[in-house]
């Protein structure tokens, strides 16, 4: 199961990791990627998934991390996770917001 406590820059995320919801997911997945310098886009966003993406389309191995809910459970689960990001660091993130 995630932890907040335990978001760093070094963190890494991998296939399986338990969210209590999927608000959970998409504020770990930002935090990370702003703490890290990356500018990321929500693809597919409802109450049941969430994929996200690298914004940079250019990039030929594009990040990309699918979280959707787990079946006869109230968790949602990293489900997919693929590619790294390969684009340098952005001081003027517009990932980031308020929170």
């Amino acid at each position: 199961m995630f932890k907040m406590s335990q978001l760093t820059p070094a963190f890494k995320f991998k296939v399986g990791i338990d969210f209590k919801s999927i608000a959970e997911f998409k504020m770990a997945i930002r935090e990370w990627n702003v703490l890290n310098g990356y500018q990321i886009k929500f693809v597919k966003n409802d109450k049941d998934r969430c994929r996200v993406e690298c914004k940079d389309k250019a990039k030929r191995f594009k990040y990309m991390a699918h979280c959707s809910k787990v079946a006869y459970n109230h968790t949602f689960k990293i489900k997919t996770l693929g590619g790294d990001h390969k684009c340098g660091r952005v001081f003027e993130n517009s990932s980031a917001n308020a929170n």
